[in-house]
Order: C-alpha cells, then structure tokens, then sequence
C-alpha cells in the first residue's frame, strides 16, 4: 500500500531563534543518561501548548537525521484532525489500531519533512483509558521502537482523567510543558506527583509561552517561547 502523506512543513515553520531553542531541548534530551527514546509531553492543564512542543520536537530530531514517530495519543479531544483537516474517512489511527480494525503501516502517516512520521489518535472510543492501559498498547510502542529511532508520545494534560498516567511507565521519560504565568505551583507539583506515582520518570519541563518581560528571571536559557529545565523532585 502507498504511504499516505501529509504536509506538515508549513506548521513547523520557526524563526532561526525559536529553532535553536527546540534544538538545545533536542540536545539536553541526548545528553540524559540512557538516553530515552520514548518520550511523553503531558501537561497540567489544556492549552499549555504541549501539543506545539511535541511537534516541534520531533520534528527537530527528524532534521539531526533520526526517524521520528510523534504519537497522538489524546483520544478525547486530538487536535490534530481539526488541523489537518482531514475528512472522517482518513480520521484511523491508535484507537482503530488498537481494536484491531487497521494495521499499523495503514494506520501511518508519512510527512514532508523528512524522517517524520506521524500516527494520530484515530475514532473516539467509548474506553480510552482500558485502551491505553492495555497490553496491545505496549506492543504497539514495542512495534514502534523496533522501526523509528525515537517515538515522540503527544498525551493528553493530566487534569481530570487519568490517560496519562496509565502509560507514563511504559515510556523512558517524560518532559512536562508549563504554561508561563498560568497555573499554580501547587497544580504543577500535584501533576508532577501523579506521574511519579503511576511510575513515569520526569525527564525535565518545558516553561512555555514565557513573556519577554519575565525574561530576567531565567537568565541566559530565559526564551520569548520556552525555558527547558533539569526536574529536581
């Protein structure tokens, strides 16, 4: 079967600025001890932009020459379909994969950047969370080490449902994106805690949407974008 494509180029377009900020993080993640290779982006709450950073991170290994699978993985409210506009015919993915209703190779999504491969969400199903949790999603990561160098895992935030804490444990790590000025320290530590309880590794956090204003703060790593961290429990 012909590989299906996407065009993707346009909405990874960066200025030379940001670029180099996605890549000291693509940078920071190859100097982590055994460096992991299957890596969720979580947040506390929607709208922090984890989405924005998981795209723009694999596609950031995809240019150092890796092959890339970013991984939706939200199978409440993906934004992804809406984005690319696809039609209910092409909308297959995790979920269909999962029940056993399509194949991996149909399920993939080729892009135009080179190296980058995408594999969407698919149909809402009634059982996300029994789905996630499954052994067929851990065979479905097994497979997908076994092809790409790196699989870039876009989870849903963990406020309210529990998607993501019950595969946080079957990835080697994961970067928490924060929302500059958004929420509390008091929901970050909570959400930091629930993903170490359901035994995910926190590789290290991503400060988004950081205002130039606030700058200073962070000295020399502050960005107008994002501030990449170590995690210190």
């Amino acid at each position: 079967m012909e590989q299906k494509k996407l065009e993707i180029k346009k909405y990874i377009n960066v200025s030379p600025k940001l670029r180099e900020n996605y890549k000291s993080l693509r940078v920071n993640i190859d100097f982590c001890k055994n460096t992991p290779r299957v890596i969720l982006l979580t947040s506390s709450i929607p709208g922090e932009g984890k989405s924005t950073v998981s795209i723009h991170l694999a596609a950031e290994i995809a240019k150092s020459g890796k092959k890339v699978l970013m991984l939706d993985v939200d199978m409440r409210k993906s934004k992804w379909f809406e984005l690319f506009g696809l039609p209910k015919r092409d909308r297959k993915g995790v979920s269909d994969y999962l029940v056993g209703q399509i194949s991996l190779s149909d399920a993939l999504w080729q892009t135009d950047e080179p190296n980058l491969y995408l594999l969407l969400s698919g149909t809402i199903p009634p059982n996300p969370t029994e789905l996630l949790g499954s052994e067929a999603f851990g065979n479905l990561l097994f497979a997908c080490k076994e092809i790409f160098d790196y699989v870039i895992i876009d989870a849903p935030p963990l406020s309210g449902i529990i998607d993501t804490a019950v595969i946080c444990s079957k990835c080697d790590g994961v970067l928490f994106v924060i929302e500059s000025d958004t929420v509390s320290c008091r929901v970050v530590k909570k959400a930091l805690q629930q993903i170490e309880r359901a035994g995910g590794i926190v590789l290290g956090s991503v400060l988004n949407k950081l205002k130039l204003s606030n700058r200073a703060l962070y000295g020399t790593y502050g960005t107008s974008r994002y501030y990449y961290t170590n995690y210190q429990p």
